[in-house]
Parts: C-alpha cells; structure tokens; sequence
C-alpha cells in the first residue's frame, strides 16, 4: 500500500479537505500537512459543554475499536475533568 506521508510527495505541503484524525496534528511527523477542516478533538468542547450543562457525572462512550475513534474518546475524557 502507498504511504501518502512517507512517498515522494514527502517534501510538498500537503492540503487534505476531509482527514480531521487529530494524529494528524503531530507537526514533528507531519510538518508539512495542513488541513480545510479542524481536528476531530474541536467538537469535544461542545461535547463536554453539553454534558455539564446538565450536570452528567457520568457517560459512557461507544465507539469502534479504530485508532481514529479511540483517539477521540481518549481527548475527550481529560476534557471532562477539567
């Protein structure tokens, strides 16, 4: 399979209108990757804004066992605690 990141393009900025994955966001991995769209981590501010608005202790997250997903779930808990 063709790694995009590590291919012949490495040296290029590389704009993506879709990937919103927030491993993306590792400049020292990615440095010249940009993006149209923000961070999957950016909606977890609403997220948690909804869940102290009505003052949930606690929530249960389901999601598939994908890094993408798991990423989200893990940002989303530290955010929570706050």
């Amino acid at each position: 399979m063709f790694n995009f990141f590590n291919g012949p393009l490495f040296h290029h900025p590389q704009v993506s209108y879709g990937a919103s994955s927030f491993y993306l966001s590792d400049k020292e991995k990615y440095p010249l990757f940009f993006r149209t769209v923000p961070p999957e981590e950016g909606h977890n501010y609403g997220r948690v804004a909804v869940l102290k608005y009505f003052k949930w202790d606690r929530v249960a997250i389901v999601t598939e066992r994908e890094p993408y997903y798991e990423a989200v779930s893990k940002t989303v808990i530290p955010a929570f605690e706050e």
